[in-house]
């Protein structure tokens, strides 16, 4: 079927329906097709559907729990996916909705912001970051956030999205996330000198806060 083109291999032991073959506005489902069930779109890909950036879409970032598809990437004609893996325990959080021309399934605005944070520094830029934060401000619903922020459980996540919301968007959810007392960078690719320190969240603040 491969020399026949009806096929094209993608790895090693996984085929795929040739891409020319499926319409320009289903090819979409082919995420679905490779993973199954357990995947979403997120991140960038996220945050360009609920308008959250305003950078073009270069990729697909979806994420996934099955730790085989973690790292890799996949060239569909035109479309450029990329594969993250995620733990179990945070895998929530996403709606299904339509997106080009399909229904998929793709993180909602709070567990967008709350991924953004989780992978800053590995996909994601902290100026992109401080642009979603603020552009959701008026739209995302804090207790939801709150609850994702409890249910996950990571004092470095709540001290970095604690901080920045309060500075941002004068939103203080200080006493309803668990923190510690370990200072962590605001920006853990950033570099390791501290700019000034925020005893109330505990951060090394080592970016300037300007768009």
């Amino acid at each position: 079927m491969a020399k026949k083109g009806l096929v094209k291999k993608i790895w090693r032991g996984t085929y795929m329906i040739n891409p020319r073959l499926i319409p320009s506005n289903q090819r979409i489902l082919i995420i679905q097709c490779l993973v199954g069930s357990n995947y979403y779109l997120g991140l960038y890909t996220a945050m360009n559907y609920w308008r959250l950036s305003d950078a073009p879409l270069r990729q697909y970032q979806v994420i996934t729990t099955r730790r085989y598809f973690s790292g890799k990437q996949l060239r569909i004609l035109t479309m450029k996916i990329r594969f993250i893996f995620l733990r179990q325990k945070y895998f929530f959080g996403f709606i299904r909705a339509p997106f080009q021309g399909a229904l998929t399934n793709i993180s909602d605005i709070e567990k967008t912001i709350v991924d953004t944070t989780y992978f800053l520094g590995r996909h994601i830029i902290f100026n992109d970051l401080l642009k979603a934060i603020i552009l959701a401000k008026n739209r995302m619903n804090t207790n939801k956030l709150i609850q994702y922020l409890r249910k996950i459980d990571s004092p470095f996540i709540n001290q970095r999205l604690g901080f920045l919301l309060q500075k941002l968007c004068d939103i203080s959810i200080r006493n309803k996330v668990r923190i510690t007392t370990r200072y962590v960078l605001l920006d853990p690719a950033g570099p390791r000198e501290a700019i000034a320190k925020d005893k109330n969240w505990r951060i090394i603040i080592n970016r300037k806060i300007s768009l």
